[in-house]
């Protein structure tokens, strides 16, 4: 069933890459922020207090990846989309801790994956001006 999971993300990645492809980078590093913030909102309605304080740490781990990018480079906010999938699968897989629906871990493996590569390919192959660091 993951599979299934992971072809959906991977077809909303792109659908959001070829909708996003003309935006600046400031949309990728809004919408790393918004991934993270999407498990403080499963949270808060599963009413999981205990998990809150964790979730609002993974709003905080992937804003440094964007504070990085900012700082020092693009490949950074890459890294950032790429290491999400840690925390859908090792905190989340299968809709753990009951929360989060068991289908969402897989669909947001597929889309961090294909935006981590996108943008890989986007801030190494394509140095374009509109997309510098600051």
């Amino acid at each position: 069933m993951i599979l299934i999971e992971i072809i959906v993300g991977i077809i909303a990645a792109a659908i959001l890459v070829f909708v996003a492809r003309k935006k600046d980078v400031s949309f990728w590093r809004l919408a790393l922020i918004i991934t993270a913030l999407i498990y403080v909102g499963f949270a808060l309605f599963g009413k999981q207090w205990d998990w809150l304080p964790i979730e609002f740490g993974g709003v905080l781990l992937y804003s440094f990846f964007v504070f990085l990018s900012f700082r020092f480079s693009n490949l950074f906010l890459a890294l950032g989309w790429a290491l999400h999938v840690v925390w859908d699968l090792a905190l989340h897989f299968d809709g753990h801790p009951g929360y989060v629906p068991e289908w969402y871990p897989g669909v947001c493996l597929g889309l961090d994956l294909m935006v981590a590569g996108y943008l890989t390919w986007l801030f190494l192959g394509k140095k374009r001006e509109t997309l510098s660091p600051r």
